[in-house]
């Protein structure tokens, strides 16, 4: 016999910034903030990304996944981000370092950047769940 129930394995983060540049910095900080202790993460590596996509919505989403593909496949734990977005074109410097269990613990883990209940307004407010 089963029961079938509700469950939220779901947690997110809105940020209000200056601008929309500064709103996807802050919101790649919170979500690696939400797995590791961001503040014992030295900054030894830095990593390049571009993406482009058709909306700011899902340019905030792939820009979020690249990070966590980072941590996941290559254990590149980011620290700070700087971001310019030229038209729907993201180009993004990534510094942080290998992780490292013991200096950086470990939180929750994010399987996912979600496009649930997902906001992104240019003016530097955005709202994003994560699968975790």
């Amino acid at each position: 016999m089963y029961k079938v129930f509700e469950h939220t394995a779901d947690i997110g983060i809105e940020v209000e910034s200056e601008n929309i540049e500064r709103a996807f910095e802050e919101a790649a900080y919170a979500m690696i903030s939400l797995s590791v202790n961001i503040e014992n993460v030295n900054v030894k590596e830095k990593r390049e990304i571009k993406i482009n996509a058709n909306s700011l919505e899902s340019l905030l989403v792939k820009f979020l996944n690249e990070i966590l593909y980072l941590f996941d496949a290559e254990q590149f734990v980011t620290k700070m981000t700087k971001v310019r977005i030229q038209n729907l074109d993201l180009y993004s410097e990534l510094s942080g370092e290998k992780y490292d269990r013991s200096r950086h613990g470990s939180y929750l883990v994010i399987k996912a950047v979600t496009y649930h209940m997902i906001a992104v307004d240019p003016s530097g407010k955005l709202r994003v769940i994560f699968d975790i």
